[in-house]
């Protein structure tokens, strides 16, 4: 109890919410507040000190409009009152000004407002500018008074949503500067902005999740991280990719191609469906050399309970586990604390060629059920190859011809299934072929998606979908 005693007189809460209103009363007292303690303080003599050169400037000239305003009234108004007495007085009498200087000051303080120059000329009232530039000055006022106030006191300063109502790159500016003004005090930040967190170390990051009443708010946050993995994450950190932490199922590919592709894909799911997809982020890690970093995160901020509400899954090339090649998703697994998955049965599942696409979808299907424990999907050889099928390629030929005609895509899509597939850049089912891969381009590959009826798709794409 005197601990907690101790710390309620030397520790402040400071609490600024996301609706921050600047025509309301909490706005106005901090306003007034903050210009008392900045400025009439500053002008007023206090107990100790010297008299502020401000105040003998208002005092000085105070005195000399008092003594104009008495000798006004007392030259040209003081005559007609004695006339007009209707009785004899024998005292004498005269007009004296009584104006105190804090009166002045208040007075005078009670006037200031905030205006914004305009190219014309003519001054914004603060009340016709944007809705972000309110919200942001508004922050920037309570931020700045409710850490005057007591600035003896070490502040927790808990901020709701500074990112309202302002664009995403401003929303970085406005973060930074409060974390550069926050001075020894302590900042705890409430926000749904990938902008304002995409430059956080993932140590200051805590993810808030609330079921019902019951259960209350649980916290989440990243636990036995290294330096070198929080070193590599943050390389990775971006504003696309802070999205992770907003949703309820982030999948992790390879690159560009992967995310248009399976975004065409979910686009194309009937609207009963497509709505449990709505919680998803496709993240574009760069290489299949990338997925462990992320893998680790989450498995970090999991490591507080059961529970954790971010699902994850990696989608991936058949390279990414293919032996002799460098299998980065098998090192990324062990890493990621994966030891237990059974990779000599993975290899002997690919340590021979496949005799025909039955074969390897039959293998490949036997490996996703080893790798579902891990969260990862393998594809039957590469993206590409996963696009064009003979279900769905005379219709890709016909858009591909009607596009190509009006100058939208590169080239001639070759008329057979295996250069064609080629020539969007597979290396075919035994990744060992060399593409012509003119149309390797991740917008062509969406496209390609975009012109495929839901029921064309090609076996390994519904196995992923289900």
């Amino acid at each position: 109890i005197n601990l907690y005693v101790k710390l309620k007189k030397k520790t402040s809460f400071i609490y600024i919410p996301s609706l921050r209103d600047v025509s309301g009363d909490i706005f106005g007292q901090s306003f007034a507040s903050l210009l008392n303690k900045k400025v009439f303080e500053e002008i007023y003599p206090q107990q100790a000190g010297g008299t502020p050169t401000g105040y003998r400037q208002i005092k000085n000239f105070l005195s000399e409009y008092k003594r104009e305003l008495r000798d006004i009234a007392n030259r040209d108004l003081l005559e007609s009152v004695r006339n007009n007495i209707p009785i004899p007085v024998s005292q004498e009498i005269s007009f004296d000004v009584n104006i105190d200087e804090s009166e002045i000051l208040k007075w005078s303080l009670e006037r200031i407002k905030i205006i914004r120059p305009a190219r014309s000329g003519q001054s914004v009232d603060m009340l016709d500018m944007g809705t972000g530039v309110l919200s942001s000055l508004s922050l920037a006022i309570l931020f700045t008074n409710r850490v005057a106030t007591e600035p003896e006191k070490l502040s927790i300063i808990a901020i709701e949503e500074p990112e309202a109502f302002v664009h995403p790159h401003y929303q970085r500016s406005l973060f930074g500067r409060l974390l550069r003004n926050v001075g020894q005090n302590h900042l705890l930040v409430s926000t749904h902005s990938p902008a304002i967190i995409d430059r956080q170390s993932i140590r200051n990051i805590a993810i808030v999740t609330r079921k019902d009443s019951a259960e209350g708010s649980k916290i989440w946050q990243a636990e036995d991280i290294s330096n070198a993995n929080e070193e590599i994450f943050s390389t990775h950190a971006n504003f696309q990719n802070s999205e992770l932490f907003f949703s309820d199922l982030v999948i992790f590919v390879e690159g560009n191609s992967e995310k248009f592709v399976l975004t065409q894909l979910f686009d194309k799911l009937p609207a009963g469906i497509k709505e449990l997809f709505s919680g998803i982020s496709i993240i574009d890690v760069g290489s299949n050399t990338h997925y462990g970093p992320f893998m680790r995160l989450l498995k970090s901020f999991g490591k507080s309970g059961k529970g954790f509400p971010i699902k994850w899954l990696v989608f991936t090339d058949r390279d990414s586990i293919q032996p002799g090649y460098d299998q980065p998703l098998v090192r990324a697994l062990r890493e990621s604390g994966y030891s237990h998955l059974d990779y000599n049965q993975i290899n002997a599942l690919l340590n021979t060629p496949f005799r025909d696409e039955s074969e390897g979808l039959a293998k490949v299907r036997q490996i996703n059920i080893i790798l579902k424990q891990a969260k990862c999907f393998v594809s039957l050889a590469d993206l590409e190859y996963s696009l064009l099928t003979n279900l769905n390629f005379s219709e890709v030929k016909r858009h591909w011809r009607r596009e190509a005609a009006a100058d939208l895509i590169p080239g001639d899509l070759p008329t057979r299934l295996d250069l064609a597939l080629s020539y969007i850049g597979s290396k075919g089912l035994h990744l060992t072929q060399e593409p012509t891969a003119t149309g390797k381009k991740p917008f062509i590959h969406a496209k390609i998606i975009k012109w495929t009826k839901l029921n064309d798709i090609s076996d390994i794409l519904k196995d992923f979908l289900e």
